[in-house]
């Protein structure tokens, strides 16, 4: 049953998904849009409709749960929790796999063909052979990782945390191939490639950072909002992008021909936010963030 409001704000129908106890850390749609997975400070899984609001699923987890993922099949979700562990749950809620990770984790990642899992946390990063019984690979950046991202073709991992530096490392040996200094404080919290590879968007302390992949240079900064951006995703059809940040607001923008353009900004009363994703199709909103324990999906403008 759905337990949640809807409300029409601006012309936008919205839901707030009512089911977690506490803060809401992460949220991802299905690669087809039809699901919205969340974790929280709960200890929960949770998935839902964001077509009705309805919770599909429920399930606890051992810890708190940093960071939450969909297969590129969209039929497995990959979870990082803060007792160092990383798991795979099938839509049943079923675990699946797991691996000891380093320290508390922060994100993970599926690559785009669907074959390896990596993630990151406060004492360093791993990846592994989804479709092996392999053990996970180990690296370290300095210091702790906040976020990471594979690169559309599955090649490139991007790793980025509290320092002034991102590290762009070959999937294949980990060796590092860039080390690309943002300059920003405190650090970058997200980051994501644009569907063609050729763009990082970084998520910052202060602001939003768009870097030339192939060049290694810095191309635009946004910095509309007020506070640390904790979050950040972008449209499968590369026309959107929605930031989320402390300043408790999600900004849309357009990006056609690769140009941000400012679309709208919304509020929607949920407090300081820790995560922002959108649909395959750019038209669907979801964020996470700690005003009343809430969960938040809106169709889009």
């Amino acid at each position: 049953m759905y337990n949640g409001a809807t409300a029409n704000t601006k012309g936008s129908t919205m839901h707030y998904l009512r089911g977690h106890t506490k803060f809401v850390e992460s949220t991802v749609f299905s690669p087809d849009g039809s699901r919205l997975a969340s974790t929280g400070a709960d200890g929960t899984l949770r998935l839902w409709s964001p077509a009705t609001g309805e919770m599909l699923i429920s399930c606890s987890l051992p810890e708190q749960g940093g960071s939450v993922a969909f297969s590129p099949d969209g039929e497995r979700l990959a979870v990082g929790t803060y007792d160092g562990h990383v798991r795979i749950y099938d839509l049943a809620g079923r675990e699946q796999q797991s691996w000891e990770g380093q320290g508390r984790i922060t994100g993970v990642r599926f690559s785009p063909a669907g074959d390896r899992l990596a993630w990151c946390g406060y004492s360093g990063c791993g990846i592994v052979s989804v479709r092996s019984k392999t053990k996970p690979r180990s690296f370290r950046d300095q210091g702790m990782v906040f976020a990471l991202a594979f690169s559309p073709d599955s090649q490139t991992l991007a790793t980025v945390g509290p320092g002034d530096s991102m590290t762009l490392r070959k999937v294949s040996s980990l060796e590092v191939k860039q080390q690309l200094t943002h300059g920003a404080r405190p650090g970058c919290w997200n980051v994501a490639f644009t569907p063609d590879g050729a763009t990082l968007v970084l998520a910052l302390g202060d602001g939003v950072q768009f870097w030339d992949v192939a060049k290694g240079e810095l191309r635009q900064l946004l910095q509309d909002h007020q506070e640390i951006v904790s979050g950040l995703a972008i449209s499968a059809d590369a026309q959107r992008l929605a930031t989320c940040s402390w300043d408790k607001t999600i900004l849309l923008y357009g990006l056609e021909g690769g140009v941000p353009r400012r679309l709208a900004s919304y509020d929607w009363q949920i407090g300081r936010l820790h995560d922002v994703a959108l649909s395959p199709d750019g038209m669907i909103a979801a964020a996470a963030g700690e005003g009343d324990s809430s969960l938040v999906v809106w169709d889009l403008e």
